[in-house]
């Protein structure tokens, strides 16, 4: 996906796993904030990215840089927040991040009860 900003063009791809597992990685540098978001969409994130960009903006370029493959430099120094907006809205788009909250909701996934072992550590 093509995100026009400035008259210059940004490429948005899709994520492949690596990328994404460094992506969930600095996610969760900034804990507090993804918190007091609630649930991680597109919507939430762009209204709190005011906020974010006050606490933790190192932490918010560097998602945002992984995401979109877009320097950490640039963003921070040539991009507006109605034009941090449209790349997280790219992100989200290109990586079907709602599509994979539906298939992630459908899998029947079970709670393994783990019980006290002296091999697992957990007092008996």
């Amino acid at each position: 996906m093509i995100v026009k900003i400035d008259n210059k063009e940004y490429k948005i791809e899709k994520l492949a796993l690596g990328r994404y597992a460094e992506l969930l990685g600095a996610l969760e540098k900034i804990p507090e904030q993804l918190n007091a978001m609630g649930e991680i969409s597109e919507e939430n994130l762009i209204k709190a990215l005011p906020k974010m960009l006050k606490e933790a903006l190192p932490e918010l370029l560097e998602v945002i840089s992984l995401g979109s493959g877009i320097p950490k430099e640039t963003i921070e120094k040539e991009f507006g927040l109605t034009d941090l907006a449209k790349v997280v809205k790219a992100i989200f788009e290109v990586n079907e991040f709602k599509e994979l909250g539906k298939v992630l909701e459908g899998l029947p996934i079970r709670k393994a009860k783990v019980t006290a072992s002296k091999d697992n550590g957990l007092k008996e």
